[in-house]
């Protein structure tokens, strides 16, 4: 069977790769791969990783392989601006990033998209800001490992776009999505009638885990009161289990603050996807939740 696409997440620990297929409109796991990131790991190092983690994939030459950059440095922000020609649109957000200081002095790469053109005269925007060392780095990396991707994205929308495709609920309701990846961990509150995500990246929960809740509750007020409705709220989450464990006590004291009596919902694509059972028959102390930006950048390439 041949790949059709691979995901690749290249975290600050390990390297995980999914590989996908699609059959009709349903996407079939064909293969994943983990590979350990050793401590102070140079640009060669984190190379070898990918490439046995590509490996362990079953990642073929012709696979369209998915990557992305992410980080506290890694701007994802809802814009509105007066309407502008498509063309002067980028020019248009690198003002705004500027004006508000969020424009990296050694330069960036921007990306924008337009959700919607009110009447009234405005556009709302998901605008993408990247620091060029940054991408460097990452495009190095994969360089070394053999690997020309084809295509780039940024994490938290790669976590948030596979959350969508595959988490049943109502839609209606606002999506607090809480990853846990080691060094990177990450909160993206998320509902539809907004239009863009807002995404803020963690404290370590090894350094203070007061600091992660207090943010939590800040980005959510936030994004509520900018939403200007009222709205059920569903928290998912998804990481290394043991990191939620640590968290837990005081993320219930923040579920009851909000009045939400449900428990936070642990989001594990790998159990979601046809083909799961018979490839990780072998493999149980898989974390399949520690996936999902793999699953997620996988789903974009095929």
């Amino acid at each position: 069977m041949s790949v059709k696409a691979v995901g690749l997440d290249i975290g600050a620990e390990q390297v995980k790769a999914v590989a996908l297929h699609k059959r009709r409109q349903q996407c079939i796991l064909s293969g994943v791969g983990l590979s350990a990131i050793p401590p102070g790991a140079n640009d060669e190092a984190v190379a070898q990783a990918v490439k046995a983690a590509l490996r362990e994939a079953g990642a073929g030459k012709n696979a369209a392989v998915c990557a992305a950059v992410g980080g506290p440095t890694v701007v994802v922000k809802g814009m509105r601006l007066p309407r502008t020609p498509l063309p002067r649109v980028l020019e248009a957000v690198r003002w705004s990033l500027q004006e508000h200081g969020l424009l990296p002095v050694s330069g960036a790469i921007l990306d924008a998209q337009v959700l919607s053109t009110a009447t009234e005269g405005q556009m709302q925007l998901l605008a993408v800001c990247v620091p060029q060392e940054l991408m460097d780095r990452r495009q190095r990396i994969l360089a070394r490992a053999g690997v020309t991707p084809q295509k780039m994205d940024v994490e938290p929308l790669a976590l948030l776009n596979g959350v969508l495709a595959m988490q049943e609920g109502v839609m209606d309701d606002t999506l607090v999505l809480l990853s846990l990846a080691p060094k990177a961990a990450l909160v993206c509150v998320y509902h539809a009638a907004a239009g863009a995500p807002l995404i803020r990246y963690l404290q370590s929960p090894q350094q203070s885990t007061a600091a992660m809740i207090a943010e939590i509750r800040t980005a959510v007020a936030y994004f509520q009161a900018e939403l200007e409705a009222e709205s059920a709220l569903r928290l998912v989450y998804c990481g290394p289990q043991n990191i939620f464990t640590a968290l837990k006590g005081e993320l219930q004291g923040l579920l009851a603050l909000w009045n939400h009596h449900e428990d936070p919902t642990l989001f594990d694509p790998l159990a979601r996807l046809e083909g799961a059972q018979r490839l990780l028959l072998d493999g149980q102390s898989i974390e399949g939740s520690q996936f999902t930006q793999a699953v997620g950048l996988a789903m974009r390439a095929l």
